[in-house]
């Protein structure tokens, strides 16, 4: 139930290349099939968002989208990579990487400003 934001670049070709931004919650803490990896979240997302930032209201990272379940009657059904899994991976790999202990709410805009650089 967490509220959560994602952030990304989908269908360029057809809705420019600005940072689209949607919101929505955590819907579950399993994703695809019970995947324990993924989360699911209900934050409309297209093709294009897949690596992008799945947010929380403090502006840290919670996920990385992958993929949306589709289907004629289905919606806002998304998964994303846990970022447990994703420091896990990087890690193993030996890859640098920053925690954020921020405890200051932070509006949408300001998520989106904040964001920018790398989404």
């Amino acid at each position: 139930g967490q509220s959560i934001t994602a952030l990304g670049y989908p269908l360029v070709d057809v809705l420019g290349a600005e940072i689209k931004v949607t919101t929505g919650i955590i819907s579950s803490m399993s994703g695809y099939k019970g995947n324990n990896n993924h989360l699911g979240f209900t934050a409309p997302i297209q093709p294009g968002n897949s690596g992008g930032p799945i947010v929380d209201q403090y502006n840290r990272l919670v996920a990385v989208a992958t993929s949306a379940l589709m289907g004629e009657d289905i919606q806002n059904i998304n998964f994303a990579i846990k970022v447990g899994s994703l420091q896990k991976f990087l890690g193993d790999n030996h890859i640098k990487y920053e925690l954020s202990s921020s405890i200051t709410q932070i509006d949408i805009p300001t998520i989106v400003e904040k964001s920018r650089d790398y989404v």
